[in-house]
């Protein structure tokens, strides 16, 4: 009866693998609502060249700009964690009652191997919100590393005379989706059930469903806002490899 549950659950949560993402990983992913994203494009050949002092110049510039920002990004990022990890703490102590009353009501069941197959799910349940909300918050924060990694290379351009307005306007663009996807995360660490409630044997599948329903039409909001985010990053990113020889200088192993 409920052997096809933690299927259920797995695909109401909308887990599923990507092509690469904008950090050139291929993992398990948040899917949009719009759909599974297109690859990146591939770098073109035909870019500005930079001459060879150039290029030390721009590069000398990019690491002490990187420098400084990563000892600011690193911060901010150790602090978004720990928020983050008390947050997804918090609200699984406070799920510890619920998945005891449902321990209770399975014991009572008269059929042992649906009682089994319940506790099980509940198991994985409360694993596969935990792990999606994490999984989110990770990528988030690394798209929050990569800006801080654009905004370096943007600044190093711009101190050799290169119009960058655009890009710096794509990066705060960009970094604002960011914040706001990683506040929607962090909200949901609150307030996303770890563990769901049955009223009877007779309404367990009744129950989980609607439990199962209740959580996709939660994060349906937050995918959006995660898409958002990755198109922002991405496009401050490919702006700014239109503006160098970006094979050239090395400057983006995400691409890879």
């Amino acid at each position: 009866m409920l052997d096809y549950l933690i299927g259920l659950l797995l695909f109401g949560l909308g887990i599923r693998s990507y092509p690469p993402n904008i950090l050139g990983e291929q993992t398990t992913q948040i899917s949009s609502v719009s759909g599974t994203p297109k690859p990146f494009a591939q770098l073109k050949l035909m870019r500005p060249k930079f001459t060879a002092a150039e290029q030390e110049a721009f590069q000398k510039e990019r690491a002490k700009r990187d420098a400084n920002l990563k000892k600011i990004g690193e911060t901010r990022i150790q602090e978004l964690q720990k928020t983050f990890t008390d947050k997804k703490k918090s609200r699984e102590e406070k799920d510890q009652a619920t998945r005891d009353v449902l321990e209770a009501k399975a014991k009572e069941f008269t059929d042992s191997q649906k009682r089994q197959k319940l506790l099980a799910l509940s198991d994985k349940y409360q694993s596969v919100v935990s792990n999606q909300l994490k999984t989110m918050q990770q990528k988030l924060e690394s798209m929050s590393t990569l800006l801080d990694r654009i905004s370096a290379a943007t600044g190093a351009l711009k101190t050799q005379g290169v119009d960058v307005a655009a890009v710096e306007s794509e990066i705060s663009s960009a970094q604002a989706k960011v914040n706001n996807a990683l506040a929607l995360v962090g909200s949901l660490a609150e307030s996303l059930p770890t563990a769901f409630s049955i009223g009877s044997e007779e309404t367990a599948k009744k129950d989980v469903t609607e439990a199962l329903q209740s959580i996709k039409t939660q994060l349906a909001p937050v995918r959006e806002s995660f898409q958002d985010a990755h198109e922002g990053v991405d496009l401050a990113l490919s702006h700014l490899e239109s503006l160098t020889d970006a094979v050239q200088v090395g400057l983006w192993p995400e691409r890879k």
